[in-house]
């Protein structure tokens, strides 16, 4: 599949701060941008990526906190349920290069979100893999990163 451009800022910043739309149906398009994020995002090294960041307004994000195409796991309509604990780390952002800081995010996050199957999942993350889901839900609301 083709490695798309990621949108970055200050250029492409009314396209980041855009709330993006549900995803109605799990279908060929869908899972064609699918198969372009994964690339787009190992290809860059990223360990995770939002569809905004590809220019594309609808809730999905990859994550591979490997950088490995095995690992990929795929979030369609992600949702924040629950957030527990608190937690300061360094974060950076493909859409943000080179700008590195600390962030505060919740230590663990219970997530409600649709496979590419079409099938409806809850369940919990904790840790730095909690850390990347909240960080690419946040691109799916218009929120972007900004450390200057």
């Amino acid at each position: 599949m083709p490695v798309r451009t990621i949108k970055t800022f200050p250029q492409d910043v009314d396209i980041l701060r855009q709330k993006s739309v549900s995803v109605e149906t799990v279908d060929g398009s869908i899972l064609a941008l699918i198969d372009d994020m994964i690339d787009t995002m190992l290809a860059d090294k990223g360990i995770g990526l939002a569809a905004p960041q590809v220019g594309i307004n609808q809730q999905v994000i990859v994550v591979s906190w490997s950088c490995k195409r095995d690992d990929v796991q795929v979030y369609i309509n992600p949702e924040i349920l629950l957030k527990e604990g608190n937690c300061i780390e360094f974060e950076g952002c493909l859409s943000v290069p080179g700008a590195e800081g600390e962030v505060e995010r919740a230590e663990q996050v219970r997530l409600k979100y649709v496979t590419c199957e079409g099938e409806p999942v809850e369940e919990s993350f904790e840790g730095f893999y909690a850390r990347i889901l909240q960080h690419e839900i946040d691109h799916l609301q218009g929120v972007l990163l900004l450390i200057i």
